[in-house]
C-alpha cells in the first residue's frame, strides 16, 4: 500500500470514529435530558401531593445529602 493510500485510509477511519463519538455524545445527552425531566416530574408530583397545582411559598423543597448521595455523577 502506498503512503497516499494509507493516509486516505487513516482519514476515513478517523472520520468514522469522529462520527461515532458525535452520535454517542448526542445519545448520552438525550438520555440525561430525559432523566433530568423525569426527576423534575417526580419532585413536582411529590410536592403537589396529587393536587393539580402546588402551593408555592408555603414550603421549601429540601434535599438531605443522604438521600441525594445515592445518585452517582457520570
Amino acid at each position: 500500500m502506498q503512503l497516499k493510500e494509507l493516509d486516505s485510509l487513516y482519514r476515513e477511519i478517523r472520520d468514522v470514529l469522529e462520527k461515532a463519538r458525535s452520535s454517542a455524545y448526542r445519545a448520552v445527552n438525550f438520555a440525561m435530558v430525559q432523566a433530568y425531566w423525569q426527576i423534575g416530574y417526580l419532585i413536582v408530583e411529590h410536592e403537589q401531593e396529587g393536587k393539580e397545582r402546588a402551593e408555592y411559598g408555603k414550603r421549601l423543597i429540601t434535599f438531605k445529602s443522604v438521600g441525594m448521595g445515592t445518585i452517582r455523577r457520570i
